[in-house]
């Protein structure tokens, strides 16, 4: 028997799109800004997520099926908004309730 570790929890979901919100607003990647469903696939690809890709009704090209964050454990949740965490802080994103920013404000 195996045990399932506890799915991500809504908490740990609001505080993922208030970051990629934040990130959206302020990052940048290549030059270019990205929209938070955007940023979202770029950085659980950068997690290891498999990527679907799907052909177009029409035959002539494919494209990425978007990555669900509704079927990750909470451990991997934390691992994604952690991710985000750096490196937004590594790229200049001011997060809103970042601990630290709350400090350095006041």
């Amino acid at each position: 028997m195996t045990v399932e570790e506890n799915k991500r929890t809504l908490e740990q979901n609001a505080k993922m799109w208030a970051m990629l919100t934040e990130i959206a607003i302020q990052g940048e990647l290549r030059g270019q800004r990205w929209a938070p469903d955007q940023w979202k696939a770029i950085f659980m690809k950068d997690l290891g997520q498999e990527v679907e890709v799907l052909p177009t009704l029409d035959g002539k090209s494919w494209f990425p099926c978007s990555l669900s964050s509704s079927k990750l454990s909470k451990g991997k949740m934390s691992e994604l908004i952690e991710s985000m965490l750096a490196w937004g802080t590594q790229n200049g994103v001011v997060f809103a309730d970042d601990p630290v920013n709350h400090e350095q404000a006041g």
